[in-house]
């Protein structure tokens, strides 16, 4: 019993580890360290489907689940378990990192990275960027470019 019971503690532990790790860096979905094999194929098979059709509007919370062959309480569930985001989150935080690779590439304009990764507006995406990085595109942009 109490080898069943350390075992639960390190797991929750774990959990609790990648679920902080994902909050802080949405970069870490490509390569999951510390998880299961079935999450980290569900991961990788979510993100790929997410980048493969980040510019199309039909990403949606609905899309994925039937991608995915989920329900869409399934989907959050399992999304909210491993990553402690919701679905909406985690495809915001694909996009973002899309885009900042993107800005540090210098070939496109912000307005068209906001169009590759999904977003409608400049001003939404810039919205959401600043909010995930703490500076503008813009900003992000040149600072790579002076370092």
């Amino acid at each position: 019993m109490p080898l069943l019971q350390t075992r639960v503690r390190n797991l929750i532990a774990n959990r609790a580890k990648l679920r902080r790790l994902f909050a802080q860096s949405p970069e870490s979905y490509a390569n999951p360290a510390g998880l299961s094999t079935a999450d980290k194929l569900f991961l990788s098979k979510a993100t790929r489907l997410v980048e493969e059709h980040m510019s199309e509007d039909e990403v949606s919370v609905e899309w994925l689940a039937g991608q995915l062959f989920m329900s869409r309480t399934q989907l959050y569930r399992k999304i909210k378990a491993v990553t402690n985001q919701s679905v909406h989150e985690f495809v915001t935080g694909i996009r973002l990192s899309k885009a900042a690779e993107m800005l540090l590439q210098g070939q496109h304009s912000v307005t068209e990275i906001a169009y590759m990764v999904g977003y409608a507006d400049a001003t939404s995406f810039t919205r959401m960027f600043q909010k995930q990085y703490g500076t503008t595109p813009k900003k992000y942009s040149q600072g790579s470019q002076a370092g």
